[in-house]
């Protein structure tokens, strides 16, 4: 979605605002998309039971295949004509184009105040640093293609580290018996939100919230761009690639990436310089001295 939005900006309107055809599963989504100052509309193209084909097609093929303006049709609404329709997901041809990066979003008013229901707890605030801790993203990336080490990374954070973690994800998704232990993650320094958030842009409000992001290679990786925080990303198998389109994505210098191939000791040495970073925007934020 953010790259998407990102080439829209790339696409300038003679008006200055845009008309916008969402495709997916997430109604809130378009919430997101019309709360942002250069869209004029949005119209959501609910998704079919073919969804999967239908991205899978738009994504992995070329944009001049019969089997790519087949999936660009079904996502667009019937009353629509294709030559009106300006594509802007992100396609495999992307991976010569340069990087359209996008800043400035805004979260609609009512996701922050979804976020009451967790109780006081998320408002009070330690005087260590805040990290959103969100180590797996298994919509569109299967367990075997993380990088292997986030159990042990994730329990060396919480037991030597002296920092506040909000943990999220789901894990009831897949099912997957093995991220049992993240789920159960606690103690006094966690909050964990595991399973309980009901969309990805309450975990993009929360993370307003933090001092710094702790994740893979998913949306909030990008939203740690857009937003200016630092990141401390851990790349999954296909982000390894550094000529990606959505690795070059996030190839920022307030983001520390940490290879698919890196070991724990890389990664706790990474976590270093992503502490510090963390530590000057917390200063920053909070109009306090850096001492």
């Amino acid at each position: 979605m953010f790259a998407a939005l990102g080439n829209i900006e790339a696409h300038p309107s003679a008006s200055g605002f845009v008309n916008v055809i969402h495709y997916g599963p997430d109604p809130d989504i378009e919430h997101f998309i019309a709360a942002q100052t250069n869209v004029f509309a949005v119209r959501h193209e609910a998704a079919r039971s073919d969804y999967r084909e239908v991205v899978s097609a738009l994504c992995d093929r070329p944009m001049t295949g019969e089997r790519y303006r087949n999936a660009l049709r079904r996502a667009t609404p019937s009353d629509v004509a294709i030559h009106d329709v300006i594509p802007t997901h992100v396609n495999v041809e992307y991976r010569q184009q340069p990087v359209n990066r996008w800043g400035g979003a805004t979260i609609p008013a009512f996701i922050p105040a979804q976020l009451k229901r967790f109780g006081p707890r998320l408002a009070q605030r330690a005087a260590t640093l805040r990290f959103l801790l969100n180590p797996f993203s298994l919509a569109t990336t299967p367990l075997a293609q993380h990088w292997p080490h986030w159990e042990l990374a994730v329990r060396w954070l919480l037991r030597e580290t002296p920092h506040e973690f909000v943990i999220v994800g789901r894990t009831d998704v897949v099912g997957d018996a093995r991220l049992g232990w993240v789920a159960a993650a606690a103690g006094e320094r966690v909050i964990n939100l595991v399973n309980q958030t009901r969309s990805m842009l309450e975990v993009l409000a929360l993370a307003q919230s933090c001092d710094g992001i702790i994740t893979t290679s998913n949306s909030l990786s990008m939203w740690t761009v857009m937003q200016g925080i630092p990141g401390l990303i851990a790349l999954n198998r296909v982000m390894d690639d550094p000529e990606y389109y959505f690795r070059r994505w996030i190839e920022e210098a307030r983001n520390t990436i940490v290879g698919h191939r890196s070991d724990l000791r890389q990664f706790q040495g990474a976590f270093v310089g992503f502490g510090m970073a963390a530590h000057r925007r917390a200063v920053e934020q909070r109009g306090g001295n850096n001492e």
